[in-house]
């Protein structure tokens, strides 16, 4: 038969921000892309991705008049971790083929910096996924936690759902933003893959978005649970 070639090492994408905009050097494919934020900013900036539905133009996005506006636009699709001026933070990637935009939500004065991108189909060799220690999964509407480990740590989040969904992770009994973890999921039928440094202990796993149909929040339809890092 045929020889398996190696899996190649997933491409790397450079997105730079500004306080005024967002610029996208390189292509990306449906695969694993390894993407780093770099912010040539003045302030902090992070990366919100959204993934354009059926039907919705890039003028249609810039148009959006309100935050509600806009999530009726896009199906939310991951993040990259904010950065410091002069910094940069990573996030490797599977987006679903599509139409994409960038932005931060979080930016102060004027309106939030914005980039749009393309995702085609894959067309090279297979690319070989970041090596994982403990996966997520968010359904509709349930969270799947396998191997969960504290300590610093590569994560898989996956999206087996139909609607966006988050992972807000806080530990039992609260704690600081640092004791915490935190990700928008991918698109569905996306991947993403990040980094946790977790403290040993219980944590409850929740997402907050609400569900188009009935208006109830997700976690109130079953994304509630509690895990055991150890």
């Amino acid at each position: 038969g045929e020889e398996q070639r190696p899996a190649a090492e997933p491409a790397e994408v450079t997105i730079t921000v500004t306080d005024e905009g967002f610029e996208i050097i390189g292509e990306l494919e449906a695969e694993p892309v390894q993407i780093t934020l770099r912010n040539e900013g003045t302030q902090r900036h992070l990366g919100f991705f959204g993934k354009l539905n059926e039907g919705v133009a890039e003028e249609d996005v810039r148009g959006a008049r309100s935050q509600e506006d806009f999530f009726q636009l896009i199906t939310v699709a991951g993040g990259v971790p904010s950065a410091e001026p002069g910094g940069t933070s990573e996030v490797t990637i599977r987006f679903p083929e599509g139409s994409y935009v960038i932005l931060d939500p979080e930016a102060r004065g004027g309106p939030p910096p914005m980039g749009f991108f393309e995702v085609s189909a894959a067309t090279g060799p297979e690319v070989a996924e970041p090596t994982t220690d403990w996966t997520i999964e968010a359904g509709d509407f349930y969270f799947e936690i396998a191997g969960a480990v504290p300590g610093p740590s590569t994560v898989e989040v996956l999206n087996v759902g139909q609607q966006a969904h988050e992972v807000v992770m806080t530990p039992e009994g609260g704690g600081d933003e640092e004791d915490s973890f935190f990700t928008m999921a991918p698109a569905p039928g996306g991947a993403l893959w990040t980094e946790t440094d977790l403290a040993p202990g219980t944590f409850t796993v929740v997402c907050h978005f609400p569900d188009p149909e009935s208006g109830r929040e997700h976690a109130e339809l079953g994304m509630r649970t509690k895990v055991e890092l150890t």
